[in-house]
């Protein structure tokens, strides 16, 4: 179950549902999905440092 998720994230981040032929668009939605993701971690950390002191 764990691999299964761990491959569709791995799809989803490497922007396996864009045209492989449109090369700006696949590296346009990997950047951005990488930005969100750093962003989400920012706020997780952000939020833990707020509650856990």
């Amino acid at each position: 179950m764990l691999s299964s998720a761990m491959a569709r994230a791995a799809r989803h981040f490497g922007a396996a549902d864009a045209p492989a032929e449109d090369r700006v668009e696949v590296w346009g939605k990997r950047i951005a999905r990488a930005l969100a993701l750093l962003f989400v971690l920012y706020l997780l950390g952000d939020l833990t440092g707020a509650f856990g002191r």
